[in-house]
């Protein structure tokens, strides 16, 4: 794995599986904590708040998601963007990381 840092809150990197021929795939992390107009109603509908995107391999196949900050009527979480129902599975730093990089094993077949 290579990786490279683009800036400050972006990040690339670069997984190549060497028992398949031409499997590699490129990972793009960035991050994001726009401030303007961050009031709660936008947060809800994934605005305006903190946000981690991510692409693998953006060439070709892209595959993309990201997560957002959420709340409810106790505290701040993490959910995965494009989810709006009541039932969010509320995510922590670690599950992020989890989901992101099963995704990267499994486009260059090693899950």
């Amino acid at each position: 794995m290579r990786t490279w840092s683009l800036s400050r809150i972006s990040h690339k990197a670069v997984l190549v599986n060497r028992n398949l021929t031409q499997t590699n795939a490129e990972l793009h992390i960035s991050a994001s904590s726009s401030n303007r107009n961050n009031n709660g109603f936008s947060m809800m509908f994934g605005g305006n708040g903190p946000q981690i995107n991510y692409t693998i391999n953006p060439d070709r196949q892209a595959m993309s998601g990201g997560f957002v900050v959420s709340f409810d009527d106790y505290e701040l979480f993490w959910k995965e963007k494009g989810v709006y129902d009541n039932n969010v599975t509320q995510l922590d730093a670690k599950q992020i990381a989890d989901i992101i990089w099963t995704k990267w094993l499994e486009s260059v077949g090693i899950l």
